[in-house]
């Protein structure tokens, strides 16, 4: 980015210290519409002066509206110039710090020492005021109807409130979490902070009333995820405590930033160790992504940060060892201390990773055990576009005639889960056979979708999850004979009056075989198949059960494993890694469960060779 020093700046130099920063004096006035007319001056922090700040969303819009900044043309975005006139007083001047205003944007080098000075500017505040735009019918709705709140309207208007795009900026994180108080405000609705996150608690209780299926994936947040990310993060904060690095970036993985590089440099503040990168906006964020990679290796002696690597197929990063924290896709919904939980597993024996020693082009050089090499994997899970695209195609009213292969497909996956628990002994082999950690093959083969280390608790358990294979055995026979005897046998108007009756009597069997025992319709501690990540059953070489990279649901796009992909154990990881030859180096392509070798069991240190990873 050029120089530019505009006229208010020109005379208000910053110096170079860890005190300095201007504060903006809003001139009041009686008339809502007339010109906002305002003074910048220096200030130290070390003397604590009066003032507020506001958060706010940026937004897209170019400055198109002019600011009197002492005397001197500013261009603004229309939504802080509707901030600033919601700000002002009638009859008196408001002190306020606005990082837009207040820091010289166009100057690189006055940007990268204010950022660090922010979080000090918003514990230093007497307040933050949180300025969501203007108001319309619903926001001013949601505002009145928090003192009352009730029922599926209550939730319509607090949720448009909710999705106002302040809450997703990854800046008001810190904003927030050293905020004195807080203010919302709205056009001109006001509440306080605490108001709001109550209203997200009710919120929530009221989602699983009235819409207790909405999906939990990935791409489909709900709106009071973040406000309640950002609230645990402030109490946290508040009570003296810090995040660790990549608890903070897993954290807020799901927040929008402008650049790349801020995903990593708005959450500086919250760090147990602030000084993890020098901010630096003329530094690709490649290059920056990289540095913090480095910084985690060497300081935790870990490769936990392998689990946020999630290359796409057609994008092909830099480097496959560095998360590209600007990308969501591998972003999920759960509360802060989802983020902040101990890895449970210690595939290398808790070995240290060493000296962190990159090479040309960002390789990074690793100590590597091969494990196995993947021999077989599952069916694929389609995407929700795939899904919709065979049930309701674009244009059609009523559901095409493929919908019921959709579903055959779907229930396609558990079975091929069996057919690989029976090949671990071979292809005559069955469920019954032994697994090599003393369980049975379909001991093995659950415990592998939960990612557990213990076999089953009881042989209840063990009961439950068989019946359960046997229903979804008997709906996929079903949904066959639909599909070769109606569905591709008959012509659609005749499939369309024969399906109702044909579906009453599968539920009818299914429930009367349910009554008798012989089946279960949910499987007993349900498969935790983690769809933050994109996973599939698999069989190595060595008659290992795993779950190896792959797309899924939520992440389309993620790259899959293959047969004949390399399962390593590298030094200092919690967890076995896919990885790929390509030349004389490897591509990252993800860690894995390998059931059986989780807590060290296969590592021998001795077998170690060094690799590179691209």
């Amino acid at each position: 980015m050029s120089t530019v020093i505009y006229p208010p700046y020109s005379s208000l130099s910053l110096p170079n210290d860890q005190s300095s920063f201007r504060l903006l004096s809003i001139q009041g006035s009686v008339d809502v519409n007339s010109p906002i007319v305002t003074s910048l001056r220096l200030a130290q922090l070390d003397e604590k002066p009066e003032f507020e700040a506001l958060s706010y969303h940026w937004g897209t819009g170019n400055a198109t509206e002019d600011v009197l900044v002492n005397n001197e043309k500013l261009p603004v975005t229309p939504n802080l110039a509707a901030a600033l006139r919601a700000l002002r007083l009638q009859n008196k001047a408001r002190v306020v710090w606005i990082d837009a205003i207040c820091i010289n944007q166009a100057y690189n080098p006055e940007k990268n020492l204010q950022v660090g000075l922010m979080r000090r500017i918003f514990a230093t505040s007497s307040r933050v005021v949180v300025w969501l735009g203007h108001s319309d019918t619903l926001s001013h709705e949601a505002f009145k109807v928090m003192q009352k709140p009730a029922g599926k309207r209550y939730q319509n208007v607090l949720e448009a409130v909710l999705r106002r795009p302040w809450f997703r900026r990854v800046w008001v994180v810190q904003e927030v979490a050293f905020a004195p108080s807080v203010t919302v405000q709205c056009g001109s609705d006001t509440t306080e902070w605490d108001s709001i996150i109550r209203h997200c608690s009710q919120l929530g209780r009221l989602r699983s009333v009235i819409d207790p299926d909405a999906p939990p994936g990935s791409k489909h947040f709900h709106p009071s995820f973040y406000p309640r990310i950002l609230d645990a993060t402030r109490r946290k904060v508040q009570a003296g405590g810090r995040l660790p690095l990549l608890e903070a970036l897993r954290s807020f993985r799901a927040f929008d930033s402008t650049r790349a590089v801020d995903k990593v440099y708005s959450i500086l503040g919250l760090l147990e160790d602030p000084k993890v990168v020098t901010v630096a906006y003329d530094r690709p964020a490649e290059d920056v992504f990289r540095e913090v990679a480095i910084y985690s290796i060497h300081t935790s002696q870990r490769l936990d940060l392998f689990r946020d690597c999630l290359p796409e197929e057609g994008h092909v990063p830099v480097n496959t060892w560095v998360p590209d924290w600007a990308s969501k896709e591998q972003a999920v919904e759960h509360d802060i201390e989802y983020f902040a939980a101990e890895e449970p597993f210690g595939a290398s024996c808790d070995s240290p990773f060493g000296d962190v020693a990159v090479g040309q082009h960002g390789s990074l050089q690793v100590s590597a055990q091969v494990i196995a090499t993947i021999a077989e994997l599952s069916q694929g899970l389609p995407s929700y576009e795939d899904i919709r695209k065979g049930i309701l195609p674009s244009g059609r009213v009523l559901p095409s005639r493929r919908w019921f292969e959709v579903i055959s497909h779907l229930l396609s996956i558990p079975e091929s889960w069996s057919a690989i628990g029976c090949r671990i002994n071979g292809d005559d082999g069955t469920l019954q056979d032994q697994y090599g950690t003393n369980e049975t093959a379909m001991e093995a083969l659950y415990n592998t979708l939960c990612n557990l280390a213990p076999p089953f608790s009881d042989l209840e358990t063990a009961r439950q999850f068989d019946k359960w294979m046997t229903f979804v055995e008997m709906f996929q026979s079903a949904a066959r004979r639909w599909q070769t005897r109606i569905a591709q046998a008959l012509p659609w108007m005749i499939v369309w009056l024969v399906s109702g009756p044909y579906a009453v009597l599968i539920v009818t069997m299914l429930l009367y075989h349910a009554w008798k025992g012989d089946i279960v319709l949910n499987p007993p501690r349900p498969p935790v198949i983690p769809f933050r990540s994109t996973w599939l059953l698999g069989r190595t070489d060595n008659d290992l059960l795993g779950i190896f990279p792959a797309p899924t649901f939520v992440a389309p796009r993620a790259i899959s494993s293959r047969v004949g992909d390399a399962v390593m154990i590298l030094k200092g990881g919690a967890r076995p890694y896919v990885l790929r030859k390509e030349e004389s180096k490897w591509r990252l392509i993800g860690d894995a469960y390998v059931h059986g070798i989780m807590h060290g069991a296969a590592f021998d240190e001795s077998k170690c060779m060094t690799i590179e990873l691209l």
